[in-house]
């Protein structure tokens, strides 16, 4: 599918392909549908692989993995390309350890060039994260919250690489790109009166440290990854501040 993505963008597309779900892929449309499914099967490879007995925290992990190597090519083709991919009949494919490590769609989505954020975010939000948040907490009891907040980690990151990606043949601007950005996360709630769950995923904290002031930008939550073994603190991590 690099051809929805411009040059500035193709290592966006590397997690993102179009094609049919394998047995073991996690199809968005069926999560939940029963016990034994392929999100419980892929959670269960990724506790035995790093080792952990605590549900929770292999489900947060899970997530963050899963959402930075998922979400980055789906914030980028609406955030620069304005072209959204069709994320309700998307299937996550996981790897041996149950990582995901590919997003599967059905065809390319479409091109909504100067379309409103929640035309080109509403599919993310409503179809993608909506309903995979759900599973996961429901399979792993993660916190909807912790989980949404990785997800946010991850759109924060995107659109802070995102205007050096800027070309003059992608519609987006430095203008539309700060509005999308603020739409996303900056707003308790979303223009339907619903709670906006990426809301506000990073906070900046003023730190003074032998004599010097400087601002780190920290999660809002941690994301629990620490409490495996081998893993340190996240350089981002709001666990930092209390050292």
């Amino acid at each position: 599918m690099l051809e929805l993505f411009p040059e500035p963008l193709h290592r966006y597309a590397e997690a993102v392909s179009a094609g049919p779900p394998a047995p073991a892929d996690i199809v968005i449309a069926t999560l939940g549908a029963t016990p034994a499914s392929a999100l419980a099967r892929a959670l269960q490879a990724s506790a035995a692989h790093h080792r952990s007995n605590d549900a929770r925290v292999t489900g947060s992990v899970w997530a963050r993995h899963g959402f930075s190597s998922l979400l980055p090519g789906v914030v980028a083709a609406a955030a620069l390309a304005h072209h959204v991919l069709p994320l309700r009949d998307a299937a996550i494919r996981p790897d041996g350890h149950g990582r995901a490590v590919r997003l599967l769609l059905p065809h390319g989505g479409e091109a909504l060039h100067g379309a409103p954020p929640q035309q080109r975010y509403g599919a993310l939000l409503d179809n993608l994260l909506a309903p995979l948040v759900q599973a996961l907490a429901a399979a792993s009891g993660a916190s909807p919250r912790l989980l949404w907040a990785n997800a946010g980690a991850v759109v924060a990151e995107v659109f802070r690489h995102a205007p050096v990606l800027l070309q003059p043949g992608l519609p987006a601007t430095e203008a539309t790109l700060a509005h999308d950005a603020a739409w996303l996360m900056d707003t308790r709630t979303r223009p339907d009166g619903r709670d906006n769950p990426l809301h506000a995923p990073m906070r900046a904290h003023r730190v003074s440290r032998d004599g010097t002031t400087t601002t780190l930008w920290l999660r809002r939550l941690c994301c629990l990854r620490y409490r495996l073994h081998g893993f340190p603190l996240c350089g981002d991590c709001p666990r930092q501040l209390l050292r």
